[in-house]
């Protein structure tokens, strides 16, 4: 796999996983992930976004020297959701998910 020309792939990635982190607080076992714990950080996200409430997580500038208070915005959020579905997508394909004790959440058959 080639790298990436730019530090974009890298800090959306980053970004997602700081806000998602930071949401879910102290939380130490990655099997209290749930889709409920997801739906609920959507919706933190997006509350924040439509309210101009500050970022859970701080921006990287200056080539990560320095961290500084945001406002959620729109984009933000996307860039937030973006990241952190990667992340995730990629803990699915890998076999990571089963390792760390996480389910995939399959909706029950009818």
């Amino acid at each position: 796999m080639d790298p990436p020309r730019s530090r974009n792939p890298i800090d959306v990635a980053r970004r997602g996983c700081i806000e998602l982190s930071a949401y879910l607080g102290r939380r130490r076992r990655a099997a209290l992930l749930t889709g409920e714990t997801l739906v609920g950080f959507v919706a933190d996200q997006r509350h924040r976004a439509e309210h101009n409430l500050r970022s859970l997580a701080p921006v990287a500038t200056d080539h990560g020297e320095r961290r500084k208070d945001t406002n959620a915005t729109k984009g933000t959020m996307a860039r937030a959701f973006n990241g952190a579905r990667r992340v995730l997508r990629e803990a699915l394909d890998s076999g990571e998910t089963e390792t760390l004790g996480l389910h995939r959440g399959r909706p029950a058959d009818r």
